[in-house]
């Protein structure tokens, strides 16, 4: 999904002050991050992040067929989980273009998934397997759009 062109803060007023609280190890990464991105700063990164979280969103409601990956972390060799997670995959029926599952360790696998449809039609399935207890991450990029079958 192409990102949207940045808004110029005009002046001090256009800005909105407030407050996050993180554990110190994760604020010493994340400026560890942002020194070897681009040197942005912590308020910048922060838009950055929103921006894309809003971004990300965004696809749940877009109009048309959007083309999407799903990749997804999750523990390896628990049969249950496999089998909710196979029971969610099928509500794509011809939606789902594609699957691969490889295991990462002993302990872990990743999951990819390509998806072609109408992000409303998509988004509750992909966020009851993003849900599934044993999923250790995952999310939804979006390639672009389709002009379909």
């Amino acid at each position: 999904m192409a990102r949207k062109p940045r808004k110029r803060i005009k002046t001090e007023q256009d800005l909105i002050r407030f407050g996050v609280s993180i554990p110190k190890g994760l604020a010493e990464d994340y400026d560890a991050f942002l020194v070897s991105h681009d040197n942005l700063n912590r308020s910048e990164g922060i838009r950055e992040l929103i921006r894309d979280r809003l971004a990300q969103a965004e696809w749940a409601s877009a109009k048309g067929d959007l083309v999407a990956t799903l990749t997804m972390r999750v523990e390896a060799g628990r049969a249950e989980l496999q089998r909710r997670l196979a029971e969610v995959r099928r509500e794509f029926g011809a939606m789902l273009l594609f699957a691969s599952q490889h295991p990462l360790n002993e302990k872990e696998e990743l999951h990819l998934l390509v998806l072609r449809g109408p992000g409303p039609k998509l988004q509750p399935s992909v966020d009851r397997l993003l849900a599934q207890r044993g999923v250790l991450a995952g999310k939804v990029v979006v390639v672009g759009s389709s002009g379909g079958a």
